[in-house]
């Protein structure tokens, strides 16, 4: 039976996923669950994940992979009846109608055209003042859809089609993407050489984790502070970070304060950040008292795809050491039951075959008293989720552990 009406709690919500669909699908999962949202039927169908679910207010802003948020409005419907659905719902508008379309799919720009103008016609000749906005493309970006107030003072109809008909659905919310760009190139300090943990990368991360917000985050590896500056964007009340570098502490310090000065944080959160290597957490922090881990860890040296196999291998067995050595740490500090989100790289020679560092280490955590937890086992039968980007040679594994109850 075919539904137009604007959804209420519970009914199908539209979830734009970014370049990662299964990281960004998890991400949105986790989350749902650390805020004890309730959520039935999610199915991923790239580049969307629809599920059932009672959202909270401003969801957009706490999810570091999500382009696009939007509500149903009808399923299974004819050509008539999808533009029929569109025109009523901007007939009800007695200001200036502001209005795009996105149609996802195949290139559908000739439709979307069409579709379009016809509508602006016919709402004219309503006696509507109309502006459709129209990019020659059959997708509008995020950034079109804010610069033209889409989701506040006008609407972004997203529409799919399948063998039943045409599904319909209105933008509600797209990502801030000017507010993770300031907080990428603005921040006063960044560490091109040692790598930079983009925020929205940092952010998924953090969801991943599920910790509770009342409970402690560390970063044992905080370079320029990433992870500690989302984890205080999304609400924690107690942030850590340490790292073996002095440089790391300073860099990470300049970022908050950056924060506090630009008015993103609140001088009265809780954070520290402390000079201490990861072989020594437990020196720093009690048994126990950690809710929970997130990091990128130090990757080993830029690569250029020169390194031999035997280089990378003497590399990959360094790394091996060091990560196992601070698992042995958060083993100590961690609480029961608590998580770990962690980062193993993957070198990439140039003819493209890996050396994986992830099964030298496995074995040895599971002795530590780790449990693999699949950070995407709705989406995925792998038990970590890879970021890679073309042409890089060194490739990310999320990895999700936790420990025994």
């Amino acid at each position: 039976m075919t539904n137009l009406n604007p959804p209420t709690g519970g009914a199908t919500t539209w979830f734009l996923l970014g370049r990662d669909p299964i990281l960004s699908a998890s991400e949105i999962i986790s989350l749902l669950k650390r805020e004890g949202v309730v959520y039935k039927n999610p199915i991923l169908k790239s580049p969307f994940l629809f599920l059932d679910a009672d959202l909270q207010p401003n969801t957009i802003n706490r999810l570091g992979g999500t382009i696009k948020i939007a509500e149903e409005l009808g399923t299974d419907l004819s050509e008539d009846t999808l533009l029929g659905a569109i025109k009523t719902k901007l007939s009800n508008e007695t200001k200036k109608i502001i209005f795009g379309i996105s149609f996802y799919g195949e290139d559908h720009t000739e439709e979307v055209e069409h579709w379009g103008k016809e509508l602006k016609k016919i709402l004219k000749a309503d006696g509507h003042a109309v502006r459709y906005v129209f990019n020659r493309e059959s997708i509008l970006s995020s950034v079109t859809v804010e610069k033209n107030s889409l989701t506040d003072k006008g609407y972004e109809f997203l529409i799919l089609k399948n063998s039943k008909g045409y599904q319909l659905a209105r933008t509600t919310a797209v990502q801030p993407f000017e507010n993770f760009s300031a907080r990428d190139y603005g921040r006063p300090s960044r560490d091109s050489e040692s790598g930079m943990l983009p925020p929205k990368l940092a952010m998924m991360m953090i969801n991943l984790s599920e910790t509770p917000t009342d409970q402690t985050l560390l970063d044992p590896f905080c370079g320029s502070g990433t992870i500690i500056s989302e984890a205080l964007l999304l609400g924690y009340s107690k942030v850590r970070g340490t790292d073996s570098a002095e440089k790391a502490i300073a860099d990470s310090n300049e970022n908050i304060s950056w924060l506090i000065k630009n008015k993103l944080i609140s001088e009265s959160k809780d954070w520290k950040i402390e000079l201490t290597p990861a072989q020594k957490l437990s020196k720093k922090f009690d048994d126990s008292s950690i809710g929970g881990i997130v990091a990128e860890p130090y990757l080993g040296k830029p690569k250029n795809g020169r390194e031999t196999a035997a280089e990378l291998a003497k590399e990959a067995g360094e790394l091996a050491a060091l990560y196992v050595e601070a698992f042995g740490q958060f083993k100590k500090i961690l609480r029961p039951g608590g998580r770990v989100v962690f980062i193993i790289p993957r070198f990439v020679q140039r003819n493209g075959a890996p050396i994986t560092i992830s099964e030298k280490i496995l074995p040895k955590l599971l002795q530590l008293g780790f449990a693999v937890d699949p950070a995407a086992p709705e989406f995925s039968k792998s038990p970590f989720i890879l970021y890679q980007r073309p042409s890089q040679f060194v490739a990310r594994e999320i990895w999700r552990f936790k420990t025994s109850s």
